[in-house]
């Protein structure tokens, strides 16, 4: 995604490394990377700094990966850090974006930190099962998936 985004002017914070990273290479992006415990998996920070430095920012668009799905669970996490900071940017952004591969789904991680109710787009590489897709019309999520 932040490949696709155009150099123009946006404040970023980001828990991820490698997107602050690649992100500081445009000439008109403000980033700020929030510090933490850094996943060596995910690249990204976490834990009670990254959710405290959370306490002061305003949020208006959210993109977020999950790294596992299943209708039972929602989306979730292998790190419990990670499911607590997902987890307040949840409740502090106004649109929650989610990104999908469809590797994730019926994948089922320890920590669970939303379920469709909570965002407002799921973006996955290739359509979605039918049942997936009913329960995101029936709450509402608008579905962009790529073709197979």
């Amino acid at each position: 995604v932040v490949r696709q985004l155009p150099d123009q002017h946006y404040n970023i914070v980001t828990s991820g490394t490698n997107i602050a990273t690649e992100l500081s290479q445009r000439s008109k992006c403000n980033v700020t990377l929030i510090g933490g415990q850094v996943n060596g998996n995910t690249l990204s920070c976490s834990g009670p700094q990254a959710e405290s430095f959370l306490d002061g920012v305003n949020i208006d668009i959210a993109i977020m990966a999950t790294s596992g799905y299943s209708l039972n669970n929602g989306f979730t996490s292998g790190s419990f850090y990670e499911r607590q900071l997902k987890r307040k940017v949840i409740e502090k952004a106004r649109v929650v974006i989610m990104l999908m591969d469809l590797s994730k789904i019926d994948h089922s991680m320890p920590y669970t930190f939303a379920a469709l109710p909570d965002i407002n787009v799921l973006i996955s590489d290739a359509p979605l099962p039918r049942e997936i897709q009913d329960e995101a019309e029936r709450h509402n999520v608008t579905l962009r998936c790529g073709e197979t």
